[in-house]
């Protein structure tokens, strides 16, 4: 995925310390205006990040390898408490909204998918996940955070404007 302005701005860094860098964008023009196939229905798709929403606006996001919904029966079925969601339906007497579930993320590499579940945790802040995925470093945070607004120099990388220093 391309980020305009954030690859310059992590090559300009990496060119500091001599580090060479390379870049691939996947989104041409061609991938824009072509499709060859007809799309696959939300619930059909296989190697996903999903988000399941709470009419309390409680929030859950999961990672399957299996068609979505295949995944959201064995959630919708659950009685005995394996699932975060059930658990959060039961003792808060809440609705899922069940008809809201959307894709948030494709992914067939399973190290990947899970890497990708813990970004969309961070960046999302579900309440009604248990854990938060895959470890990844803090280090690494600021690169899947939302950009902040206070930015220098109107670039894409959010980081503390010089007057904020202490």
């Amino acid at each position: 995925m391309c980020i305009r302005d954030r690859s310059e701005n992590l090559r300009r860094i990496f060119n500091k310390h001599k580090i060479r860098t390379c870049f691939k964008c996947n989104d041409t023009l061609r991938s824009a205006l072509v499709k060859l196939k007809d799309p696959i229905p939300v619930f059909e798709r296989s190697g996903v990040v999903y988000e399941v929403p709470c009419k309390c606006s409680a929030t859950y996001v999961g990672e399957t390898k299996r068609q979505l919904h295949e995944r959201i029966t064995q959630h919708r079925r659950d009685t005995s408490g394996q699932s975060a969601i059930t658990d959060h339906r039961y003792s808060c007497n809440h609705q899922i909204d069940w008809d809201n579930v959307r894709v948030i993320g494709n992914e067939d590499n399973f190290p990947k998918r899970k890497i990708k579940e813990a970004i969309k945790i961070h960046q999302l802040a579900p309440n009604m996940n248990r854990d938060k995925g895959v470890f990844i470093d803090p280090i690494y945070h600021q690169l899947f955070s939302r950009p902040s607004k206070t930015t220098v120099q109107g670039e894409g990388l959010s980081c503390p404007s010089p007057n904020s220093r202490q």
